[in-house]
């Protein structure tokens, strides 16, 4: 019972701290297209977004409970079917894609911000088994751990918009 109740606290948690910021974008881009929930840098930035807010909420939950918290709040942010997001992430982590590792890797730097924790150059994440290198995508990391909306807007927004431009167009299929 206290599993559920735990799982529930984590969802809930995730789903509060990651959000607000993909609505606000939703409505500066004017939408976000489904196909794009489910690019291999986009399933690793907000997947691993999902799992540190509810890991901080709730670290004991066991691997199957996370799996669910992950797939429902996945659900909740995206508009997405939860059943899609397990097996993609265990794809792209398997397949060791590095569009994938990236947006992991970007998606702990923007939660170490969120925190008010150093975005961890040279450090390790073990929950998700990733080094964190220097690259900041040109962010500059130092005042103080960054700007929410510069790392934002670096880590998500622009991959957003490349991602609308490589959509393909009716005159392309």
């Amino acid at each position: 019972m206290f599993d559920v109740w735990r799982m529930r606290q984590a969802r809930k948690a995730a789903v509060a701290s990651i959000a607000p910021f993909v609505e606000t974008s939703r409505h500066r881009l004017n939408g976000i297209a489904e196909s794009v929930w489910l690019d291999p840098y986009m399933v690793g930035f907000v997947g691993t977004l999902v799992t540190l807010a509810a890991e901080r909420r709730s670290a004991t939950l066991r691997t199957q409970a996370m799996g669910l918290v992950q797939a429902d709040a996945w659900a909740d942010i995206t508009g997405a079917r939860p059943d899609l997001i397990g097996e993609e992430i265990c794809f792209l982590s398997a397949a060791r894609s590095k569009d994938f590792e990236t947006g992991c890797r970007n998606a702990v730097r923007f939660f170490g911000a969120l925190c008010g924790k150093p975005p961890g150059a040279g450090s390790d994440v073990s929950s998700i088994g990733l080094a964190i290198d220097d690259d900041a995508n040109g962010v500059d990391l130092s005042e103080p751990y960054g700007d929410l909306g510069a790392l934002w807007s670096a880590y998500f927004e622009a991959h957003v918009e490349r991602s609308r431009s490589h959509l393909p167009t009716r005159n392309d299929l």
